[in-house]
């Protein structure tokens, strides 16, 4: 490189010196700026958007009313087709200061928080047939979720698995250990294909409900082709639901293991009134911290926490039964809150006792979603009344089941297998179709499913049908039996079959090996005769040379030329 000192090239120069040398480019010094940039402003939202709209009603406030919005995955409804106005009131009691205590929103959403907040999966599939536009692939979808004629039906499940629950204990109690534990292995498996067959419901559910929005909407739009064939997946999916047919009276229970259920606000429930009373019957797995009712910044909640029970209202004081609460048997637990001037009295049940009471002064009520669970364990037939029962009434109604038209029932949910979130005084006379299709109250959030077992103490209201119950279940663990002896020679069957095709494979593998050793044998004979020829013309020539050398010596002694020659 030859170094010009001419400033006309000193651009050059340097480029080249770059190229050649691969001197780093060095960067240039950035000098301080005497006055700062302006930030943009973003610009305003318009009037009419959504995030305009969305920002005015939550910072739209009354004199007298404190509106509380839902948020979206909190939202409550009932299945009955009447839509809940956003607006939730706050109930004030009379003769209560309106500045004294009231909750600042970032303790509130930091109370909300400490709740667990599950997913509802109801949408999903409805999601799926909006992205799937092909109905011949939502169809193969339905069809394979109907239930086979080699399956052990839904009821002939939740009935066997309860039977063998109380043939369990009674095996046990005729110290009959090897029945038990065959019958343990039938129970866990039963436990298996129960939550196998509420998984398929659940989406074949999900499914139909999505096929009748869809179809309504494309009848709104005139799309009668769409709408025609949503209406043969939907007569599809019916004929599914009906394949798990369950009976009304089917006794079972639900599980809030990994779920909850939402029943909608404590206004709806009729909780913000005055007095009431909420019982219901569960079996705890943990008593520690099991959730059975709760209902942030509104009515008193309804716990398990360190082995008793426990009746707690947000900011105010709790209050234990005197009794530790036993695990994995049915217990019937309740409690009353009646109004009393500026107090309120607690009084907690448990097995149709009177094990704790307490007071409560009464503040300020705020409406909020009312959650049954979760926690590890079953729940069956769910009361709220309108007024505070006695303890002889909570012990007098506590085994028996509600019809929907006892005076002063609010909400009587039997959480029943064949009637799933039903409301009995939605629906007192049971007049819609069976099925899975009533008068729901509330929806599931998370998984949730049902169970056969059931509180034995708890009599059905239908008389003459314990008979009935007990032919049914002894059947149906006969079916359960006859189906696990089918699945194990199933088992067995594939079992030989994966034998007979591992001995076909290691046949086929020993004559592959055995044709491999050949194959070698014959290379290795080709190159040992190979390296024979070689050898043997190696030796013909070794022994050619051997032969020539005296003659070319003779002729060299007798011919003097020759070497000359050579």
């Amino acid at each position: 490189v030859m170094v010009d000192a001419d400033p006309e090239n000193e651009p050059e120069r340097k480029s080249l010196l770059r190229r050649c040398c691969r001197l780093p480019r060095l960067p240039r010094p950035r000098l301080p700026r005497l006055c700062c940039r302006r930030r943009q402003r973003e610009p305003p939202l318009p009037f009419d958007s959504p995030s305009a709209r969305k920002l005015r009603e939550n910072l739209e406030l009354s004199n007298d009313v404190l509106e509380v919005k839902e948020e979206p995955g909190h939202s409550a409804s009932t299945s009955t087709g009447a839509e809940h106005e956003h607006d939730i009131p706050v109930t004030v009691d009379e003769g209560v200061d309106l500045e004294r205590g009231q909750p600042s929103a970032e303790t509130k959403v930091q109370e909300d928080n400490q709740d667990v907040d599950f997913p509802d999966f109801s949408h999903q599939d409805m999601d799926d047939l909006e992205q799937c536009q092909d109905f011949e692939i939502q169809r193969a979808r339905v069809e394979s979720l109907l239930p086979k004629e080699s399956e052990l039906a839904l009821l002939h499940i939740l009935q066997g698995k309860s039977a063998a629950i109380s043939a369990i204990s009674t095996c046990v109690a005729h110290s009959d250990f090897e029945s038990a534990k065959q019958l343990k292995i039938l129970r866990d498996l039963l436990a298996i294909e129960q939550t196998k067959m509420w998984g398929r419901l659940a989406k074949v559910q999900a499914i139909h409900r999505g096929c009748i929005r869809h179809r309504d909407e494309a009848i709104k739009a005139e799309d009668f082709e769409r709408a025609k064939e949503l209406h043969d997946l939907q007569i599809l999916a019916e004929e599914c639901i009906r394949r798990f047919a369950l009976r009304g009276n089917q006794r079972g229970a639900i599980e809030l293991d990994k779920g909850c259920i939402s029943l909608g606000t404590a206004a709806a429930l009729g909780l913000l009134g005055g007095s009431f009373t909420v019982e219901c019957w569960v079996i705890c797995e943990d008593t520690e911290g099991a959730r059975i009712l709760t209902a942030p910044d509104s009515v008193a909640s309804l716990a398990v926490h360190n082995g008793c029970l426990e009746v707690k209202r947000w900011r105010g004081s709790s209050h234990f039964a005197s009794v530790q609460f036993p695990t994995s048997c049915w217990t019937h637990v309740a409690y009353s809150w009646t109004v009393d001037g500026r107090a309120a009295q607690v009084k907690i049940f448990q097995d149709g006792m009177q094990v704790g009471n307490g007071t409560e002064e009464r503040g300020i009520i705020i409406d909020s979603e009312v959650r049954l669970g979760p926690f590890s364990g079953k729940m069956s037939e769910f009361r709220i009344w309108d007024h505070a029962r006695s303890p002889d009434q909570v012990e007098t109604w506590m085994k028996q089941r509600c019809t929907g038209t006892e005076e002063g029932l609010l909400c009587c949910m039997s959480l029943l297998p064949g009637r799933g979130l039903a409301d009995a005084t939605l629906d007192p006379g049971s007049a819609l179709a069976s099925g899975h299709c009533f008068a729901e109250r509330g929806r599931c959030l998370g998984a949730v499913t049902w169970d056969g077992d059931f509180p034995p103490d708890l009599e059905s209201h239908s008389p003459g049908t314990q008979a009935v119950i007990a032919l049914e279940t002894e059947e149906s663990l006969g079916k359960a039996w006859q189906w696990l002896e089918e699945q194990h020679q199933e088992e067995e069957s594939q079992r030989e079959t994966q034998s007979a095709r591992r001995k076909l494979q290691e046949h086929s593998r020993k004559e592959e090996k055995q044709r491999e050793e050949e194959l070698k044998q014959k290379e290795a004979e080709l190159r040992l005769k190979e390296e024979e020829k070689q050898q043997a013309a190696k030796e013909y020539l070794r022994r050619r040379q051997k032969v020539k050398q005296p003659l070319v010596k003779l002729m060299q002694w007798t011919c003097p030329m020759a070497s000359f020659g050579r």
